[in-house]
């Protein structure tokens, strides 16, 4: 990065396919697919999504995931929520 604020080298961007092939790495059940649209920002909408997936999908730390999304804000529940299944 050079000395100007906004500017930027170009190194350390990631192409949508890297990014893609993070996200499947670093997601515990990325086979599990939840759609967080029509959610509206709703906290207790989207755990109750995630949550009811992973039952579905008989994953027994479902209790686990609801512990840990709820141990932060808003926005560790959303970054919890992609650590542990696919989000679209």
């Amino acid at each position: 990065m050079s000395g100007k604020l906004g500017q930027h080298s170009g190194q350390g961007i990631l192409s949508k396919q890297t990014t893609k092939d993070w996200r499947l790495i670093m997601t515990r059940y990325p086979k599990i697919r939840v759609k967080l649209i029509g959610t509206n920002g709703n906290a207790f909408a989207i755990l109750g999504r995630v949550q009811a997936a992973l039952k579905k999908a008989k994953v027994e730390e479902h209790d686990l995931f609801l512990k840990e999304a709820m141990s932060g804000d808003y926005d560790h529940l959303l970054a919890t929520c992609m650590e542990w299944v696919t989000v679209y």
